[in-house]
């Protein structure tokens, strides 16, 4: 018979010897305290369960928990953009086995990571073709505007329109190194007068001896090439000649009434 007088041990006196120093177990008086504490911390996890699921053997039971976790059961199950890279990157997901919030939050990123370095590229294109543009104002002052009607001339005549389009698109034509060599090589492409425009009859004069001058520098074979040549032993030479020419003929024309 059991001894009345003997006190029934408690709840931590009756776990294994090992647990009973246990600081987490001290808290509770009896079994059911424990296993409600258990049941409350598992739903409050959102852990989700898979019964009695064995890990899977073959592709067939990959798939099915991947299924059983939320994922898709083809590419066209993801909310995504229809846009090529939204659409690409389904059936990325899909063979990755992603579910559909994985996916999304993924795409999100990845669409945000682009368009903030989109939009610093932009801003750094803008800055540098604002820069470039300064530069050559500091050096051509108010000549800038016609020099780069003239430069962008003498790149379609150099590279053709498409090549020229794109360049200046890319703003390498306004880079200020590419612009003053076009400008420099500009007299190559002109037959007779100014590009987009005649110098005008003329008369006897000074006016006539400069204009023959400059075109004698721009139709000679040898001349034309050195000025093309950066790397030509007289190529500052005929350059600063044909345009000193070319500013006094500017001059003359306005000042005898040939423009």
């Amino acid at each position: 018979m059991t001894d009345p007088t003997t006190q029934a041990p408690t709840f931590i006196e009756s776990l294994p010897a090992d647990m009973r120093g246990n600081a987490s177990l001290t808290k509770f008086t009896d079994v059911g305290a424990m296993a409600k504490s258990y049941l409350e911390m598992e739903s409050a996890s959102g852990r989700r369960t898979m019964g009695d699921m064995t890990a899977p053997s073959d592709d067939a039971g990959v798939t099915a928990v991947l299924r059983k976790l939320g994922a898709p059961t083809d590419a066209s199950g993801y909310t995504l953009p229809d846009t090529p890279a939204g659409r690409a990157f389904r059936e990325s997901a899909h063979k990755s086995g992603m579910t559909g919030k994985q996916a999304e939050a993924l795409f999100a990123d990845m669409t945000a990571a682009s368009d903030s370095r989109s939009k610093a590229t932009t801003e750094t294109f803008e800055a540098t073709k604002t820069k470039d543009r300064d530069a050559l104002r500091s050096d051509w002052g108010e000549k800038t505007d016609a020099n780069l009607t003239i430069v962008a001339e003498a790149a379609k005549q150099a590279f053709g329109e498409a090549d020229a389009k794109m360049l200046s698109d890319l703003g390498l034509t306004g880079r200020p190194a590419v612009a003053k060599f076009l400008l420099r090589i500009a007299p190559l492409f002109q037959e007779d007068g100014m590009f987009g425009g005649s110098a005008g009859a003329g008369s006897e004069g000074d006016f006539k001896s400069i204009r023959a001058q400059r075109l004698a520098m721009a139709n000679d074979k040898d001349i034309k090439a050195a000025m093309a040549n950066p790397m030509h032993s007289q190529n500052k030479d005929y350059t600063a000649k044909y345009q000193k020419l070319m500013d006094e003929e500017a001059r003359l024309a306005v000042e005898g009434g040939h423009a």
